[in-house]
């Protein structure tokens, strides 16, 4: 199977998914000290026994996207990282269960992904759109890039976290952009 980066051009990544070439560029620059809080806040969920359930109710660890984006959210105040509600941002996107039954509690409610206070991640509305417009965004980005035949992103986040580094204009070989220019030459 071809890599992605051979599959599309850095320019077409950013023009045509910019939301997730946003998130690739950016999961890209975290520094080492950065890195260290997401594997850091990942062991205070796994070990405080913070999970997801599954649409079936299967317990999953919590994923390092979710990590990542709370790091880059709360990067003027890292201490905050793992003080965010995960209740708040649970998959079944109920909302925070403490909240709504006695008003009481002690963990941040701010959304994992995009870092908004008035929702969690997963919540929907009634109509059943997300309430977070990056999760949207991303969702429809991600439905378009397989469609596309692109292919699954999970398991091709390094490369994707390399292509957004290219410079633009970078031209990946064995894309249509490169061999149209190198007809040209």
């Amino acid at each position: 199977r071809p890599l992605l980066s051979g599959m599309i051009d850095r320019n077409a990544f950013e023009d045509e998914f910019p939301v997730m070439f946003k998130f690739y560029l950016e999961r890209g620059r975290l520094s080492e000290a950065d890195l260290q809080k997401v594997s850091e806040v990942q062991a205070r969920w796994k070990t405080g026994n913070v999970f997801w359930l599954t649409y079936d109710n299967q317990e999953v660890e919590i994923p390092e996207w979710v990590a990542v984006n709370v790091v880059l959210n709360n990067r003027q105040n890292l201490q905050k990282t793992h003080r965010i509600c995960m209740s708040l941002n649970h998959t079944k996107g109920y909302g925070c269960n403490r909240k709504e039954k006695d008003g009481q509690c002690n963990y941040v409610h701010e959304c994992a992904l995009c870092g908004q206070e008035d929702h969690g991640v997963f919540m929907s509305k009634r109509n059943g759109d997300w309430v977070c417009n990056k999760l949207r965004k991303w969702r429809e980005e991600e439905e378009r890039w397989v469609e596309s035949g692109y292919g699954e992103i999970k398991g091709q986040e390094q490369v994707l976290i390399d292509l957004a580094h290219r410079p633009r204009g970078y031209k990946a070989p064995g894309t249509a952009n490169s061999q149209r220019a190198a007809k040209a030459n």
